[in-house]
């Protein structure tokens, strides 16, 4: 622990940490963090983070991403660049869940997106804004695929492949 040195010690104000760091607790960064070197072509490979809940605790947040009084910019940005050898299928986002309640049935979301403008201005407001344009004229591309499963459009409870408003199944 030191001013980013191995083996200065500021009490404990700054850290330098050379191996696995485990904490017993809460882990909090203040500032920017960086991983490896930031002068050299260090890369991290692995897991950036990885999170289990294994106490006895039922109801728990994983992972929990808050931000205030933005004015531009992301709360959360991901940026990759696939450039596999091998083929393959690559995901920014890859979400798997099992949903198997024992005593009472529930309702499983995978993404829930909630919004609230609780502004006074005329604002263009998208609850999932998708753009997948491409520049190589021989790919396929798609907006959005639902496999298995029914999907309404102004309504929560579709009972067709495909239910649009109150009850207009196409």
């Amino acid at each position: 622990v030191g001013n980013g040195t191995p083996g200065v010690t500021q009490n404990g104000e700054d850290a330098y940490i050379e191996g696995t760091l485990e904490a017993d607790g809460n882990v909090r960064f203040d500032s920017n963090t960086t991983l490896g070197d930031s002068n050299s072509a260090d890369t991290l490979t692995g897991n950036l983070l990885t999170t289990s809940i294994t106490s006895g605790a039922t109801t728990q947040t994983a992972l929990s991403l808050a931000t205030a009084s933005l004015t531009t910019g992301e709360a959360l940005d991901i940026t990759s660049t696939f450039a596999p050898t091998a083929g393959g299928t690559q995901s920014a986002i890859d979400i798997n869940l099992t949903n198997s309640p024992v005593t009472n049935a529930n309702t499983l979301r995978v993404i829930d997106v909630g919004l609230t403008d609780a502004g006074t201005l005329t604002n263009t407001i998208y609850g999932l804004y998708v753009d997948v344009s491409t520049a190589n004229a021989s790919d396929t591309t798609y907006a959005a695929t639902f496999l298995n499963g029914n999907v309404g459009i102004g309504d929560s409870t579709p009972s067709a492949p495909l239910e649009i408003g109150n009850g207009t199944d196409s």
